[in-house]
């Protein structure tokens, strides 16, 4: 754990996105990350949906005028009534 973090109460503005860019990629040593989503019972439920995840990857890759991002398969198949 980052020793100047101790005892720092987390903040919303700790989990926006821009921060997120700004510890992955430029205030540490990553040169890659996978975003990945959390499987939810429905849509509306969904806090990362697949279209969000790709939206992110493309943006952040944009920026980088590379492939830093990859964005991880989210599958949710309804295989029907058990019989």
């Amino acid at each position: 754990m980052n020793p100047d973090l101790r005892g720092r109460e987390p903040k919303p503005v700790d989990v926006y996105l821009e921060n997120y860019i700004k510890e992955m990629f430029l205030d540490s040593d990553t040169d890659m990350a996978v975003i990945s989503g959390v499987p939810s019972p429905t849509d509306d439920t969904n806090i990362l949906p697949p279209e969000k995840m790709a939206t992110t990857r493309n943006w952040i890759n944009t920026i980088a005028k590379s492939r830093r991002m990859v964005a991880h398969g989210l599958m949710a198949p309804d295989l029907g009534e058990r019989n």
